[in-house]
């Protein structure tokens, strides 16, 4: 009986081992990141639960785009470039966008800068 364990076992790692013919480089992990997992970035949950909001650039500019959780598609659109320029004439590019607690209003953050901190 304790053979037969031993045979089996022996095989199960002769065979298992085998199959795993992938060899894992440091290229792989930190330069082409074959191993990370595939995420979202950038997006803001509405309060409705339903929806979330991300902000998208296109050849008319950026636009804060609507998406549904449920479907991950597009159903809309909350203020783009192109309608402000429409609507004003002026050429706005925004990089960022903040909410009122309502979510009535949108507050656009043009021409940013990042300030870093340096240590001495």
């Amino acid at each position: 009986m304790k053979k037969l364990v031993l045979t089996h076992a022996l095989l199960f790692l002769v065979f298992g081992l085998s199959a795993q013919s992938k060899k894992v480089s440091l290229e792989d992990v930190w330069l082409q990141y074959r191993f990370s997992p595939k995420g979202t970035s950038g997006l803001r949950s509405m309060k409705d639960g339903l929806h979330y909001t991300a902000l998208t650039n296109s050849d008319n500019g950026p636009t804060v785009e609507k998406f549904s959780y449920k479907t991950g598609e597009s159903v809309g659109f909350i203020i783009s470039a192109k309608v402000i320029k429409e609507q004003t004439g002026k050429n706005i590019q925004f990089d960022q966008y903040q909410f009122s607690p309502n979510e009535d209003k949108v507050l656009l953050a043009t021409e940013t800068e990042s300030i870093y901190r340096h240590s001495s």
